[in-house]
C-alpha cells in the first residue's frame, strides 16, 4: 500500500499541460495515451523536452495516418505526432483540430553500408517543410490563389493558396468552394522560398473562436 501510494504521488508531481492553459499552436510529440472514444476524448504526448501535454479532441477533429483519415483508436502509445492546436470556445485548454501520426520510414543504407534511419515526416511536411506558423480569423476575401482573413490582433492577413492546400470543414475533407466568406477559419502556414505566406490547412467548423 505504502509502494503504491508513494506512486500516486510521484504521477501527481509530473508536470502536465492539461486544460487550463494549455499548449497551442504546432505541437509534436509522442502519443502516451487516449481517453474517451471516437466522438470526444484527451490525448496526452510527451514533446521533445519530456513534458507531459494533454489535448482535447471530438468528432471534427482530423486523425490522418499516410495521408488517410483513421478514428482516434489507429493511434498508438509511441506513435510521433503532429498536432494542430486551438483553444475550444472559451476554454483556455488545448484542442487538437488535426491530428498526424508520423510513421517511421524503413532504414536505408548509406555509402558505408551502414542503417541510416530517415527521419519522420508527413506528405505535407514534404511538400511544405515551413509550415510552422497558425493563424485564426474571418474569411474577407478567397479566390483561386489568395485568402484574406480579418484576425482581431493581426489585422488583415493575406495568404496564398496552393495546389494542395487543404480544406477541413466540420471534420470532413472538403474542396475550396465550401469554404465562404465571414466563415471563422483555423490555419497552418508557412513561408514559400520567395518568403510568401502559404496556407497549407485551412479547418473550420462551429467550435472555432478568434484568438490572433
Amino acid at each position: 500500500m505504502k509502494l503504491h501510494g508513494a506512486i500516486l504521488m510521484l504521477g501527481a508531481l509530473t508536470p502536465i499541460a492539461a486544460q487550463d492553459g494549455g499548449p497551442i499552436g504546432i505541437l509534436r510529440g509522442e502519443l502516451v495515451s487516449w481517453t474517451g472514444n471516437a466522438r470526444a476524448g484527451a490525448i496526452t504526448f510527451r514533446n521533445v523536452d519530456s513534458r507531459i501535454s494533454e489535448c482535447s479532441f471530438d468528432d471534427k477533429t482530423w486523425f490522418e495516418r499516410e495521408n488517410e483519415r483513421i478514428a482516434v483508436s489507429g493511434a498508438h502509445a509511441g506513435d510521433h505526432l503532429e498536432i494542430v492546436a486551438d483553444r475550444r470556445g472559451l476554454s483556455t485548454g488545448c484542442y487538437a483540430r488535426t491530428v498526424q501520426v508520423l510513421d517511421v520510414l524503413l532504414p536505408r543504407r548509406n555509402a558505408a553500408g551502414k542503417p541510416r534511419f530517415a527521419s519522420h515526416n508527413t506528405a505535407t511536411e514534404l511538400l511544405a517543410p515551413r509550415g510552422d506558423m497558425t493563424f485564426s480569423g474571418i474569411v474577407t476575401a478567397i479566390d483561386e490563389d489568395r485568402l484574406t482573413l480579418r484576425t482581431r490582433n493581426s489585422g488583415p492577413q493575406t495568404l496564398l493558396l496552393r495546389m494542395d492546400t487543404r480544406y477541413l470543414g466540420g471534420g470532413m475533407a472538403l474542396d475550396r468552394s465550401s469554404l465562404a466568406r465571414q466563415t471563422l477559419v483555423f490555419v497552418r502556414a508557412g513561408h514559400n522560398l520567395d518568403g510568401d505566406v502559404e496556407a497549407y490547412t485551412i479547418v473550420w467548423g462551429e467550435l472555432l473562436e478568434v484568438r490572433n
